[in-house]
């Protein structure tokens, strides 16, 4: 009680010095007149009034400093016996210089009011989820204010607000009510002027300037159907999708009767709460770079899908959940969330039920479409219906390399590793001899090879050593070649045990065959007219610079009648034949003449 006492005091006289600060005075503890010897608090306007002797406080001032101390007191009473007694919840006081600036609101909040009371607390506030994804209601809170009080609560209640529907809070004196309440009271002196929504910290909804209606109930214009121009009289809800604010209370909500809408009956919708986990549902198996197949190829590894296990002792209803894929930040759409093939699936009408052990492999798109994922590298999840709760997460990297080639990511369940393995999308998952391990976070790293192989260069894959000493001899009449370490047939190569060549031969250096010597004194006479080339040794014609001389005399031939006969008859063959063609083309001959002539008589002209 001291201590309480103490700290009141401790207030007040720092009030009074922060008033008294811009005028430069400093006061001393004795000097306060509004505190008595006892340490009980004054609320005497004439005691605190003596400070403002020396600090010339205005006495507008004192009156502020005089009801905060008024409403502080009033939080704790001493009764006669000396015990505390606790008063009424009080709501949290602020003064005008600690009211917030009033911020243009944002145009479509994604909950907004559609009903609500303005009297001295709020009896009850409806809201509607506007938004295309589920709301937190642990995250929302109401802050609604009556002149200089205010008081900021949140909802008594857990669970997400699922788009397109309504949710009720009503106050704890509504003990009738099932609905979800407030977390605390808070009462007012005067009715609700200003109502705000804060939903993860940021303001989403401003109501400014409701002025006063006691006991009367506001309904927003766009969410109801009104009469006689709004009046108290109202109809059912509108059929509407998303509300805009336009700042103006006036514009935005009208004033209706007590009743009118317990008659019409307010909206109310059970919260969703997402599963706590995926009940043994989990991703085993990931093919994300398929080979380009054939129509008539039925090869397993023809076409990308994220195969699924249900790997508890019971059955799994998949209508719960998702799969996802890409980036976490982005939105969930057609091309990376999928429902089982499913695309009207919804987890609270309709059941999908996986068996215990069983598979699922996931091959389209809720469009129908075959499911295309990254080749590289991406992510994969599974997530509850709504995208509230992410559960099993995968990354895979390293799809392009050469070890991967003709690989999916598949999880071994004997050592609870990823690694490569054969394309399984109906079955339990198959691992080659050969494998690469690789953690989920893309760096992978090569199995080791036995003692007795070797990595590949071309391949990644392990290989058998071939040593000298474990290979086969060669045959008789081989030997190993080093460079190859194959048997060869035992050829010398040595010019000295090669067969020696006769004597009238040598061998080439080139081919190291035998070839015959050719001899000066042994060729043959190249003949008339031909010489032996110096260089080949072979014989070629002599060109001979003389003009060569005719076998035979020339002779004079002398001109006969019998010669100009033939010129004669020649002559007369063509003559006829010219004459047969003008005759024949006669009147063609006509009329080019006749054009001909007309032609040059016009330009003459």
């Amino acid at each position: 009680m001291i201590m309480k006492k103490c700290g009141i005091v401790s207030l007040i006289f720092s009030l009074i010095v922060s008033l008294a600060a811009p005028a430069g005075v400093v006061f001393a503890m004795d000097e306060v007149e509004g505190v008595t010897e006892e340490g009980i608090i004054s609320t005497d306007k004439e005691a605190i009034l003596a400070v403002n002797v020396a600090a010339e406080i205005p006495e507008a001032q004192i009156e502020s400093v005089e009801t905060a101390v008024s409403e502080m007191t009033q939080a704790t009473l001493v009764d006669e016996t000396g015990a505390e007694t606790a008063s009424s919840p009080q709501p949290t006081v602020t003064t005008a210089a600690d009211a917030p600036i009033v911020a243009e609101p944002v145009t479509t909040p994604p909950a907004i009011i559609t009903l609500f009371d303005v009297s001295s607390t709020l009896e009850f506030v409806e809201m509607y989820n506007q938004s295309g994804s589920p709301l937190d209601i642990s995250k929302l809170t109401l802050k609604y204010s009556a002149g200089n009080q205010a008081c900021e609560t949140a909802v008594n209640d857990t669970g997400y607000v699922l788009p397109a529907e309504y949710f009720l809070v009503v106050s704890p004196t509504s003990a009738s009510r099932e609905q979800r309440t407030f977390t605390a009271e808070c009462l007012f002196d005067g009715d609700v002027t200003r109502v705000e929504v804060f939903y993860e910290g940021n303001r989403i909804q401003l109501i400014d300037q409701i002025g006063s209606a006691s006991s009367q109930w506001m309904a927003h214009k766009s969410a109801w159907y009104f009469s006689n121009s709004g009046a108290n009289k109202i109809g059912d809800r509108k059929s509407f999708s998303v509300i805009k604010q336009s700042g103006s209370f006036e514009a935005d909500y009208s004033v209706i009767a007590v009743g009118v809408v317990e008659a019409t009956g307010l909206r109310d919708s059970d919260m969703y709460h997402p599963p706590d986990s995926t009940d043994g549902l989990m991703i085993v198996e990931i093919l994300s770079n398929s080979r380009s197949c054939s129509p008539g190829d039925m090869g397993e590894d023809c076409e990308d899908y994220i195969k699924l296990y249900n790997s508890s002792d019971k059955p799994v209803d998949l209508a719960k959940y998702r799969i996802r894929t890409g980036a976490r930040t982005a939105n969930a759409t057609t091309t990376t969330s999928y429902t089982w093939h499913e695309p009207t699936i919804h987890p609270y009408r309709d059941e999908l039920i996986l068996t215990e052990g069983s598979y699922f492999t996931l091959r389209m798109r809720n469009d129908g479409v075959a499911l295309s994922l990254a080749n590289k590298e991406g992510n994969i999840w599974i997530e509850d219906y709504f995208g509230v709760v992410s559960y099993q997460e995968v990354s895979y990297a390293g799809m392009d390399l050469a070890a991967a080639r003709d690989r999916t990511w598949a999880y071994d369940e004997t050592d609870g590793t990823w690694k490569f393995g054969l394309a399984s999308p109906d079955k339990a998952n198959m691992f080659p001899m050969e494998e690469v391990v690789a953690s989920s976070t893309g760096d992978s790293t090569l199995k080791p090879c036995r003692d007795d192989q070797y990595r590949s260069e071309e391949t990644n894959r392990c290989r058998n050593i071939s040593t000298g000493s474990t290979l086969a001899p060669c045959k008789e009449g081989q030997y190993r070649s080093e460079e190859t370490n194959r048997c060869r047939s035992i050829a010398s190569a040595a010019a000295s045990v090669l067969k020696p060549c006769a004597d009238d031969q040598f061998r080439n250096p080139e081919t190291n065959r035998c070839k015959k010597i050719a001899s000066v004194d042994e060729l043959v006479d190249c003949g008339e007219g031909r010489e032996r080339n110096p260089e080949t040794n072979r014989c070629r014609n002599v060109l001979s610079a003389a003009m060569p001389v005719a076998g035979f005399a020339p002779e004079i031939v002398t001109e006969t009648a019998t010669g100009m006969m033939g010129w004669w008859v020649a002559g007369g063959v063509s003559l006829a034949a010219v004459s047969y063609g003008v005759w024949q083309w006669r009147f063609e001959i006509s009329r080019l003449t006749k054009k001909t002539a007309a032609y040059f008589t016009s330009r003459g002209k």
